[in-house]
């Protein structure tokens, strides 16, 4: 939703309530109507509305509305228009995420914007686009920050990692926090710092989670996560507990 009150949804569909549109479509005043009057030529994976109202739109399409804007795009109210340039070389933008200071992020299939060699993940500075160190091999499903740091989930570093995991970006490169045996799709800041992450996994972190499961940031040893691994409460919490008490 925007400061109006604007709902924009995005996907794969033609028609919204009585508007005829493909792939994106705007709530407003208990209708729908096709933003910018036109529509997009293929699917809209992930909307981003900034303070000021503007939409951004990431997906495989190749124009919104008469504009032609490459896998990204932003909506002012009234037409669309680029990003900073456009995806240079690339099949799609899953993700469109926006820093507390302003900052777009956005994860994707390519290796290019803007003519800036980026690999599936690239930030936006209002400016001009920039790489985020090496980059992921597989493209990131969500983004969360927490106490001003970047998290992300299923975004690949490594060619050895099977299934999906949680990894923050240092300022300078992408350090892997932990792994899960299946797809990490959701990833969720939580107002105490913590983070809760969801998906098609039994395991994360090493440990049994179905689904969902919780994070702590940078944890410290404590009467909750014994272990200090970052997830809680797990059974080898107490048993470690235990085994230090008993000496």
């Amino acid at each position: 939703s925007t400061p109006n009150g604007a709902i924009y949804a995005g996907g794969w569909f033609t028609q919204a309530g009585n508007a005829f549109n493909s792939r994106v479509a705007m709530f407003m005043n208990n209708q729908w109507f096709v933003p910018g009057g036109q529509p997009s030529n293929d699917w809209v994976w992930d909307l981003t509305a900034r303070p000021n109202g503007v939409v951004i739109a990431g997906g495989a399409f190749r124009f919104m509305g008469s504009a032609n804007t490459f896998r990204l795009a932003q909506f002012n109210g009234v037409s669309w228009s680029q990003v900073g340039g456009s995806l240079t070389n690339g099949l799609e933008v899953y993700e469109t995420f926006l820093m507390p200071n302003g900052d777009l992020i956005i994860s994707g299939n390519f290796t290019e914007v803007n003519g800036v060699a980026a690999l599936n993940v690239a930030r936006f500075d209002g400016a001009q686009w920039h790489a985020m160190g090496s980059g992921f091999l597989a493209p990131a499903r969500d983004f969360a920050v927490v106490n001003g740091e970047l998290f992300a989930v299923n975004a690949r570093l490594s060619s050895t990692t099977v299934g999906g995991n949680l990894v923050k970006w240092t300022g300078s490169a992408w350090t892997e926090l932990a792994v899960s045996n299946g797809t990490v799709f959701e990833l969720l800041a939580l107002p105490n710092g913590e983070l809760l992450v969801a998906g098609d996994f039994t395991q994360f972190a090493g440990q049994p989670y179905t689904r969902i499961a919780l994070y702590r940031p940078g944890c410290v040893c404590d009467d909750i996560d014994f272990n200090n691994n970052g997830v809680f409460p797990e059974d080898q919490d107490v048993i470690d507990f235990f085994n230090v008490l008993a000496g």
